[in-house]
């Protein structure tokens, strides 16, 4: 169309720039193109009158449309700064919700630090030390830091165990009986060795009775 045409026409000239462009969408503009016109190729052969089994545009728009499919989640991951970018082509300026905006900025430090430096120089010459450098500039040291050594005891360490292991107990029965309570299998009852083992002490089909009432409470 003539529209497509002019587009072409200053795209040539160079009143479009696309050097500096994304990569991405430069290679997403071709496959649309290929798609187009591979389209326009199996129209063109349908209208004719002629079959489509034999022609290679429909493997390679079978080709194409995977690829577009696999950028899509590409394209979203790159949606918010494609936005900011044409945002700022079409405006000139940066928006206030721009994460540049809130970088460190090394001019709102100098007033602490003159503070700091004037601080210094007045403790410096009530205790006789020497004047700063030239400048009025006095380099940065560190504070000192000695590591501690923290001597635990054998009781400090007995209760830490023993907290852990009922902190893994109370985690362990609340998982089962949440899975017990949203789950909808059949709630399995499972005895071991030491259940066995003390109904065989209780005996009998009259004791197994109390046995049960008395595991249940």
């Amino acid at each position: 169309t003539a529209h497509v045409q002019g587009l072409l026409q200053r795209v040539r000239a160079g009143a479009f720039p696309t050097e500096k462009g994304l990569s991405f969408l430069e290679l997403k503009a071709q496959l649309l193109l290929f798609y187009l016109q591979d389209l326009a190729q199996l129209v063109l052969e349908k209208t004719s009158g002629r079959s489509l089994v034999a022609q290679p545009a429909v493997l390679r728009l079978a080709e194409l449309r995977t690829v577009l499919e696999k950028m899509r989640p590409i394209e979203q991951k790159l949606r918010y700064q494609v936005d900011k970018l044409v945002k700022a082509a079409v405006t000139g300026a940066v928006g206030d919700d721009n994460p540049l905006r809130f970088k460190p900025d090394p001019g709102n430090m100098m007033s602490k630090l003159s503070d700091e430096e004037e601080a210094d120089g007045t403790e410096g010459k009530a205790a006789g030390k020497k004047p700063l450098a030239k400048g009025g500039v006095r380099k940065y040291v560190p504070p000192r830091l000695v590591p501690v050594h923290y001597d635990e005891t054998a009781a400090e360490r007995e209760k830490k165990v023993l907290e852990q292991a009922k902190k893994r107990a109370l985690s362990s029965s609340v998982i089962r009986e949440l899975k017990e309570q949203f789950s909808e299998a059949p709630e399995e009852i499972r005895e071991g060795r030491y259940l066995h083992a003390t109904r065989q002490k209780h005996g009998g089909a009259g004791s197994q009775d109390s046995w049960v009432l008395s595991w249940l409470w």
